[in-house]
């Protein structure tokens, strides 16, 4: 069976569940097989499609964007996920986001911030 796996330097699940490194492993049938820590890893995994962001469940749109910028991103996605009940979990279905061009020292959103939707939903 095949899987896909996506990283960034975050994977937001949660407010409960940031992981630093993080990696979302998606299954054949386009559920969410894995959620773990490249940091957690004796070696890096194969074929892992890396971006330079944080990884996020459908909690923004792109219209969102330009009017958070200088938010604190934690504190913007810990408002949205308590708002819209959607987290990132082994065994679901979703559409994942990653949060893209992002000022990843202060955790911000910059001018810059733009979101690429993933699909998780196997190729056919």
């Amino acid at each position: 069976m095949t899987t896909t796996r996506y990283g960034a330097h975050f994977v937001y699940c949660n407010p409960q569940r940031i992981l630093i490194n993080g990696v979302v492993e998606i299954n054949a049938l386009g559920k969410i097989a894995a959620i773990f820590s490249l940091n957690d890893c004796m070696h890096e995994t194969a074929n892992t499609i890396f971006y330079s962001g944080i990884i996020i469940p459908a909690l923004l749109l792109p219209e969102d964007i330009p009017a958070l910028e200088n938010y604190s991103v934690f504190e913007v996605l810990n408002t949205r996920c308590e708002e819209k009940k959607i987290e990132l979990q082994e065994g679901l279905s979703e559409t994942i986001f990653v949060l893209q061009a992002i000022d990843l020292t202060n955790k911000r959103f910059s001018a810059n911030t733009w979101l690429q939707e993933v699909s998780c939903f196997a190729n056919t």
